[in-house]
């Protein structure tokens, strides 16, 4: 770039159209460098700080959560989330993942300074529904491990003289009916009854089918194909048996697998003798002796005592308590029913296998299938669902095979304060022997989206001059999602087969890295473009397109959308001019100041979201490190720009090689590095006044090492200064996010405790960002 080109860059007039629309408002956009106008005073800026330190909000955070069985296999566990704190109590979403065939799950995610822990979600039957896990080095560690108690009574004795199982009258209308049971022998055991046998804890494969067939928090697979198949009464047939257990008796024992519910639900059951006639009134089933058989059927641990494998033998009309094949079970919950002291609460209702005697209207809503994408259609009265295991896990489910059980805890149809989720898993167990209700179904492998960052991107367009410091020559919007693949389960001949290689290959890939990009605010009169280098080479990416706003629906990739060849990092160009996002394209070329004032008058603009689609290639499962076991330990740190939004930078006036990048991050192959853009030493040349940037950058991290990039030195003239500033919003979204400060109010005086967060180190003040100065509508943009 020769020294008029460079002259024009930093010192040329406004243009024309921009003037005449600023003279009208009286106000200007960040252009002139303060030293270009005698006897101006410098904006204040950063205090100083320690020579590594970065300005931005966010760190890498590595997560390592492991899954395992009681017996030390991995866990499947296929819908992990963590959140800000506990969702009932108000918690956001931060990222969601599963373990691999191995039971872990490894990411790296940005996240505020500010955050010391998160909320780390199962959503998986049979382990503690979640914790409050610290973050300890940059790094989230956790392991959800199956608890077992083979063989372990419960050491009270049941009292004299009171049958096993209470009766309980169940009735929706919640006439006053009490069982006067004590059925935990005191109210000193939670409500685990004194006629429990743990039986042994429900190995790997089987939990993972069975949480995979009835998946927590999204709409159950099973539970959708059965209602299609018209099957509405859920009730337990008791069938013929396989040799040699072929008898007209049949022993029936019921196991506690898990629960994901809030509720304490007390479950029951009642008898009839002929399968094909069911009782038609609550009367009849009042009559029959309905019986109930965990007081409180919650885990240890989230509000009961219960454990996996934990087995009752149920209690029958024939000799020793047997059934007779051809006869039937009916279930039922009451949501809540455990009272805390020894007894069951008086239900406002109560829900049945058998669909006809629930509360709401036999409605019928159509839905998706996550797992398979088919259409069916569900009705709102169901609230069991059973998945049969004829054939499958016969040492664990005594030879005879076994039938899940799963019920939903609220209605489904939603009121102001309640609906349920159709997930069928807020109570699960299994009853040997199997019935003939429904096969285990293959689920294919999918690809889901999980959030990986989200965040504010401030800019100063005049690097290496100082400008005004108010960081809105441009203001951007970022979310990024990575759609990572998932293998399925194969069934043959209602057999569980191992995935194929290819499969198995497969698990884990990142598929396709979503970006969202949404100017909010251009406060330079520079044309400036906005691109973002991600921190893998080029060949990573298969193509790239354009989505509407849903993320789904392909559109024209915008025409100041593109890729930068030749740069060995894949190279995002969002926009070779932040204008042509303005009116159309190509009739917003021109420079516009939008979105820095207050004033009634000055020029606002709701800018469109860019919304990109990377296709990576086949196999890659990690970002920014070499394999997801290279993971950060204490005291160390993933290399800058290896989590969202990686390296994102401008191009200041459509000079690309005059680029903007943050603190830390290097520029690319095509900028400028020589004067007046040289790191590193050197003072400018040219005619062009002395600035803070020329001669930056001669220190890095560690003592006499390395270069700090495009953060000025604290010899220099005006020293701790910054051209860019990432504000992460990953863990603490908000309706409107980040405002940033008015046409020419530097941040420092916008926010007035980003000085103490900056002398610190990012030690103190680290939210910094949710508090302006007051009154706000005098320092940030507030329209």
């Amino acid at each position: 770039m020769n020294t008029s080109a460079l002259m024009a860059l930093f010192t040329s007039p406004k243009n024309l159209l921009w003037l005449s629309a600023m003279a009208a408002l009286a106000l200007s956009g960040c252009r002139k460098d303060w030293s270009e106008s005698p006897g101006r005073t410098p904006p204040r800026v950063a205090p100083a700080s320690p020579a590594s330190f970065d300005f931005n909000t966010a760190r890498p955070v590595e997560i390592h959560i492991t899954g395992q069985d009681a017996f030390g296999s991995p866990l499947r566990m296929r819908n992990i989330a963590l959140y800000t704190k506990e969702p009932a109590k108000g918690g956001t979403l931060i990222t969601r993942g599963f373990t691999s065939p191995g039971g872990e799950f490894r990411a790296f995610i940005p996240l505020s300074k500010a955050h010391r822990d998160v909320y780390v979600q199962s959503n998986y039957v049979g382990v503690l529904e979640g914790a409050v896990v610290p973050i300890v080095g940059g790094r989230i560690r956790y392991d959800f491990r199956i608890r077992s108690a083979a063989g372990a009574r419960v050491a009270e004795v049941c009292n004299d003289g009171i049958t096993p199982y209470g009766p309980y009258a169940a009735n929706v209308t919640a006439s006053p009916v009490a069982t006067g049971q004590d059925f935990n022998s005191g109210g000193t055991n939670g409500g685990k009854p004194c006629y429990v046998f743990n039986a042994g804890s429900p190995p790997a494969a089987f939990a993972d089918d069975y949480n995979t067939q009835l998946p927590d928090g999204l709409t159950s697979t099973l539970g959708q194909r059965y209602v299609t198949l018209g099957k509405f009464n859920s009730d337990f047939r008791i069938v013929p048996q396989p040799a040699p257990f072929n008898t007209e008796l049949q022993t029936v024992a019921i196991t506690f697998l898990g629960e994901v519910a809030s509720h304490r639900n007390a479950l029951g059951y009642y008898y009839y003798p002929d399968a094909d006639n069911p009782p038609t009134s609550l009367a009849a089933i009042q009559a029959l002796g309905p019986r109930i058989v965990f007081p409180n059927s919650s885990l240890a641990g989230s509000g009961g005592q219960l454990l996996p494998g934990d087995r009752v033998t149920l209690v029958g009309p024939e000799t020793d308590g047997q059934f007779r094949v051809g006869g039937a079970l009916g279930w039922f919950i009451v949501p809540d029913g455990w009272d805390g002291t020894g007894d069951i609460r008086l239900p406002d209702r109560v829900f049945f296998s058998n669909a006809a005697f629930n509360p709401e209207p036999d409605t019928r809503v159509t839905t998706t299938v996550v797992a398979t994408g088919e259409t069916v259609t569900r009705s709102l009265k169901q609230h069991m669902a059973n998945v049969n295991y004829p054939t499958q896990f016969p040492d664990y489910l005594g030879g005879r095979g076994g039938t899940v059980l799963g019920f939903e805890d609220l209605l489904n149809q939603p009121t102001r304060t309640e609906s349920g989720d159709a997930d069928f898993n807020d109570l699960l167990f299994y009853i040997t022997p199997a019935s003939n209700f429904t096969e285990v179904v293959a689920i294919p492998g999918v690809a889901t989206d999980y959030p990986r960052g989200k965040g504010t991107l401030l800019y100063e367009d005049l690097w290496p001059t100082l400008g005004d410091f108010d960081m809105n020559d441009l203001v951007a919007a970022y979310e990024f999602d990575y759609s990572i693949y998932a293998a399925g389960t194969r069934v043959v001949d209602e057999v569980i087969q191992p995935l194929s290689e290819e499969e198995k290959a497969k698990d884990g890939d990142i598929q396709q890295i979503k970006v969202r990009i949404q100017f909010m605010a251009l406060g330079g009169a520079y044309a400036n473009g906005f691109a973002i280098q991600f921190p893998f080479p080029e060949n990573a990416v298969q193509r790239f397109y354009a989505t509407a706003d849903d993320g789904v629906t392909p559109v024209p990739v915008p025409p100041f959308a593109s890729q930068l060849g030749g740069e060995g990092l894949y190279t995002l160009v969002v926009s070779d001019n932040s204008y042509k996002s303005v009116g159309g394209f190509p009739a917003g070329n021109g420079p516009r100041v939008l979105n820095i004032s207050n004033d009634a008058s000055a020029p606002q603009y709701q800018f469109e979201p860019v919304n990109l689609v990377l296709v990576m290639r086949p196999g890659i499962k990690s970002i920014g490190t070499t394999n997801p076991s290279d993971s950060p330990i204490e005291g160390e740190r993933l290399p800058p720009g290896a989590v969202p939004p990686f390296n994102p930078f401008i191009t200041a006036n459509g000079q690309t090689n005059a680029e903007v990048h943050l603190v830390g991050l290097q520029p690319t192959l095509r900028a400028a590095t020589t004067a007046p853009f040289q790191f590193g030493g050197g003072k400018p040349t040219g005619g062009l006044p002395d600035n803070p940037g020329a001669d930056d950058n001669t220190y890095g991290p560690e003592a006499g090492g390395g270069v700090v990039y495009y953060r000025s030195k604290p010899t220099a003239r005006v020293p701790n200064t910054f051209w860019a500033l990432n504000i992460d919003e990953t863990a603490d979204p908000t309706a409107t996010g980040f405002r940033w400060p008015l046409e020419g109010v530097p941040i420092t005086e916008a926010y007035e405790e980003f000085d103490e967060f900056t002398a610190g180190g990012a030690t103190t003040n680290l939210d910094w960002y949710k508090r302006p100065r007051t009154p706000v509508n005098r320092y940030i943009y507030t329209k």
